[in-house]
Parts: C-alpha cells; structure tokens; sequence
C-alpha cells in the first residue's frame, strides 16, 4: 500500500488536507499543474509501489519515475519524454478512482 501523510481531524469529521491529499481534494484546480504533481508524487511513492500499480520496470527512483510512466504509457512530444502528458493521465487516473491509495496517518491507516 502506498503511504501518503496526512494530518489527524482536529475536530471529529473535519480532516487538513495536505500534499497529494490536498491535490486530491482540490483536483481541478491542479489539472493546470500536471508536472509539478508529478513532482510531488514522485516525493511519496515508494519506488516499489510505483513498479507495481504503473507496471513499471526498474527505474532510477524517484528523478527517473515520469519517464519511466511516459515510455510505460507511449507519451512522447518530438520523439521526448512529455511530463505534462504523464503528469494529466496520472491526475485523471485519480480523478476516475482508477488508482487505489493509503493514507498513514500518525495513529494508524485511513484508507
């Protein structure tokens, strides 16, 4: 499972949303900013967690983790890498709820 942190509710059913979470929470204004969260993302996955749910091979971690998802999804713009591309098909991806995370939490998991 992939951690990803976030802060405990300060109150009951309130939640700070921070880093990915914050991405997540706030999707559409992040689907301008494809590289720079795929930055990020590159910063809270584990290079074997990125290898199992993209199907990647081995990959220098985490610098090499946006190339390795463009040659894994064919996305090149004049015969080079296109972060953006990657960047846009990750967002959406999570925006589909077609890849699947954990939350670690300081008192457990949340899921």
């Amino acid at each position: 499972s992939s951690g990803i942190n976030a802060e405990w509710p300060l109150r009951p059913g309130e939640m700070e949303y921070k880093g990915l979470l914050n991405v997540l929470h706030n999707i559409h204004n992040f689907m301008n900013y494809p590289t720079e969260v795929m930055m990020a993302l590159a910063q809270c996955i584990s290079k074997q967690d990125a290898m199992f749910h993209f199907t990647l091979p081995d990959y220098s971690h985490p610098e090499g983790l946006t190339d390795a998802l463009a040659v894994r999804f064919n996305l090149y713009c004049k015969k080079e890498t296109d972060h953006e591309a990657v960047g846009r098909l990750v967002l959406k991806r999570f925006r589909d709820k077609k890849i699947k995370f954990y939350v670690v939490c300081e008192n457990g998991i949340a899921g």
